[in-house]
């Protein structure tokens, strides 16, 4: 039997993101020797009785500790994770950090972050990403290569309720059946592309579609923003605020498609999300979208000014009995107790 080992998940907030619950999960059932823990806030100054608690520190969204309100880096705040990550190290604690955005969402202080990052990716002992081009934007911006493994995001297939047929859902939504529905969803935030889809979406001028945006504004002030453009547009329709993990059923299985045209991204859980209702996506051909949207939706120039707009049209024309079967075929194939396999593997050599 393999020695026990104590993994502790790193988290700087507490968050209704699932994926460290389906991650530790999946390592119960598949690898019962590595003993999970999260832990919300990293210590800074008292760490070592943290530290000793544990055998590995697997580090989440470490960034938020030094990402102020505005998108900016608070360089204090940076030097002192790494001080206390460095502590860590000298009690022969193991790094792993898993990479979920390379760059800061709003790109504030870039010059900072990008320094902050570089010393983070120095210290740890395996870094984790969730595909190629993540990998490859890390050696050539960082120079890390080595340890560096590629291990796809987890799907939701089996967390979310998913009970509702489409007329069920449309009913609910007060959706016609023959119109046809773009869904974007998730928080609703300026590098997400919000209202370059709405004004992409206003060019159509079709009267059989609509545009459904529905999540929490942030900050909230932008919220103002989108509802001003909304108001001015035609057949969009808003839903301002948190989605309840029940009510999800009904806003992808009323959709034909989604549409996420984020100016950066490195792995989209929105995406995720949209695969695992079985939902084909458009996006733009950057980050992980490049490996997670074709065969399963439309990728589109983001160079090309009207790249989106006529995205929006051409979606029109897919094949959708074949993308939604691709969509779920690639949600099972990544159930996480098959992530969670490998992510043991990489713990056990790092």
């Amino acid at each position: 039997m393999s020695q026990s080992q104590r993994i502790m998940m790193l988290t700087p907030v507490a968050t209704d993101n699932p994926y460290l619950t389906c991650l530790i999960g999946g390592l119960q059932r598949v690898a019962p020797e590595f003993v999970c823990t999260t832990r919300v806030g990293v210590p800074l100054r008292r760490w070592l009785p943290v530290w000793r608690q544990t055998d590995v520190i697997h580090m989440h969204w470490p960034e938020y500790i030094y990402t102020r309100p505005d998108g900016s880096a608070d360089i204090r705040r940076g030097m002192a994770l790494l001080a206390s990550l460095a502590g860590a190290k000298a009690l022969r604690r193991r790094l792993v950090y898993t990479v979920h955005n390379i760059e800061p969402h709003e790109g504030h202080s870039p010059l900072a972050h990008h320094r902050l990052q570089r010393m983070l990716l120095k210290l740890t002992d395996a870094v984790h990403v969730h595909d190629g081009e993540a990998r490859r934007a890390i050696a050539e911006r960082f120079g890390r290569v080595a340890r560096v493994y590629v291990i796809p995001h987890g799907s939701y297939r089996d967390y979310y309720p998913n009970r509702v047929t489409r007329a069920e859902a449309r009913a609910q939504l007060g959706l016609d059946e023959t119109t046809f529905i773009y869904l974007h969803l998730g928080q609703i935030r300026r590098y997400k592309g919000t209202l370059d889809l709405i004004g992409a979406f206003g060019a159509l001028a079709s009267a059989d579609t609509t545009l459904i945006v529905a999540g929490k504004p942030v900050p909230v002030a932008f919220g103002a923003e989108v509802q001003a453009l909304a108001d001015q547009t035609a057949g969009v329709r808003l839903t301002l605020g948190p989605v309840a993990d029940d009510q999800l059923q009904y806003f992808f299985n009323a959709a034909d498609i989604c549409v996420l045209p984020y100016q950066r991204v490195t792995t989209s859980g929105a995406g995720v999300l949209s695969l695992s209702f079985g939902l084909p996506i458009v996006a733009p051909a950057r980050g992980g979208f490049i490996d997670l949207v074709p065969g399963r939706g439309l990728l589109y120039d983001p160079q090309q000014n009207d790249g989106l707009q006529r995205s929006l049209a051409v979606a029109r024309t897919l094949d959708f009995t074949a993308a939604r079967a691709a969509a779920f075929a690639w949600a099972d194939a990544h159930r996480w107790p098959v992530i969670a396999a490998q992510l043991a593997n990489m713990y056990r050599g790092a």
